[in-house]
């Protein structure tokens, strides 16, 4: 199979990235690469779609922080 043969099936995004035209399927040959790529990607999907309970976590600090804002704040005054 020829070089231009295998550009008509395959997308040769960069080295070790070879992925099926038409598809997000991807082959990739460096190990390293791919749990870097997997990582990414996982972090960015809960950015993107947390899980309710970061959410819960989230106001639970911010009222800790409101909490702890009064009291310093009352410790002045006295």
């Amino acid at each position: 199979m020829s070089t231009k043969e295998i550009t008509e099936y395959f997308n040769l995004s960069y080295p070790g990235d070879i992925r099926l035209k038409g598809s997000r399927i991807g082959i990739f040959q460096n190990q390293e690469t791919l749990s870097k790529y997997m990582i990414i990607g996982m972090r960015e999907e809960q950015r993107r779609n947390p899980p309710p309970v970061s959410e819960k976590l989230r106001q639970l600090r911010a009222m800790r922080k409101a909490i702890q804002q009064v009291r310093d704040e009352s410790e002045i005054s006295d």
